[in-house]
């Protein structure tokens, strides 16, 4: 499989916010099957796989297609833009 992932720290904003968050962001270019004991799962090429650690576990997982992350990507561009700027 052909991924690339990169980790972001997590930003305490509230007492309740963990400590030790992040963020795992993850692009897969190329589809592969994983066979495991549990059954098999295929994993489709061109989504990006977002997901938020605490500690060593992974709370929450959501994927989106390349589309998606490309609009992400421009609308995070503009806005972060728009801050410095203001």
């Amino acid at each position: 499989m052909s991924k690339t992932a990169r980790f972001f720290a997590g930003l305490r904003v509230a007492d309740e916010d963990p400590a030790d968050a992040f963020l795992r962001v993850t692009s897969y270019r190329g589809a592969e099957v994983i066979e495991a004991p549990e059954g098999t799962v295929e994993v489709p090429a061109n989504h990006v796989r977002f997901s938020v650690w605490v500690g060593d576990r992974a709370h929450c997982v959501v994927s989106i297609p390349e589309s998606e992350a490309r609009e992400l990507a421009a609308f995070l561009t503009a806005e972060t833009h728009r801050v410095e700027t203001v």
